[in-house]
């Protein structure tokens, strides 16, 4: 009897390669979903940061805070033609990072009956960033 020559792979080995692939696959995906939550949530306290300045130099300008305002607009004086920030940063998509719901960045403004004035931004991050924890 003679013994013949076979040159390829078997059926087992071709699995265990294709299984292994797709655990790379799947460990790259992951990996690389978490690093674009961690960078939109590094973004959103970069926008609060920025709204927070232009907050600031608008209240020194004109004597109060804006009744509200619209994100992915130009923010300007009330009593000026100053432009405070030509766009107001928008949160950005998806929003529903983590326990996030999907929604905008909110500007409240808050005058107490003493007459002083202030705001609340609120905003929700999916993870720990920097200093400012999850939610």
């Amino acid at each position: 009897m003679t013994k013949k020559n076979r040159a390829g792979f078997t059926l087992i080995e071709l699995i265990i390669v294709i299984v292994i692939i797709a655990t790379i696959i799947t460990a790259a995906f992951i990996y690389f979903d978490n690093l674009l939550e961690s960078g939109r949530d590094t973004r959103r306290v970069s926008d609060i940061a920025q709204i927070q300045n232009a907050l600031k130099l608008y209240y020194r300008d004109e004597g109060q805070y804006p009744d509200s305002l619209t994100f992915g607009s130009a923010l300007e004086g009330s009593n000026s033609s100053i432009t405070y920030m030509l766009k107001v940063p928008q949160n950005p998509t998806p929003r529903n990072d983590g326990d996030c719901a999907d929604s905008e960045y909110v500007y409240t403004r808050n005058v107490d009956l003493g007459g002083n004035e202030g705001y609340r931004l609120s905003f929700c991050l999916g993870g720990q960033t920097q200093t400012v924890s999850a939610g």
